[in-house]
């Protein structure tokens, strides 16, 4: 948040964000493009960015 450029290493995307989320994925090295960010908390999951790679397994 706040970043010219996404976070693209899961390690320091869960020390700069644990705090605010509850996990991390670690999907290998995306490049620059930044992922998709799912909303679990309730009891459908809700796209809140749509990033790189396919989700609709996941929703």
């Amino acid at each position: 948040p706040g970043e010219d450029l996404p976070l693209t290493d899961a390690w320091e995307i869960q020390e700069r964000l644990l705090h605010v989320v509850d996990a991390v994925v670690d999907g290998g090295n995306c490049g620059l493009v930044p992922t998709s960010v799912i909303d679990l908390a309730g009891e459908v999951p809700v796209v809140l960015r749509q990033g790189r790679g396919v989700i609709h397994a996941l929703v």
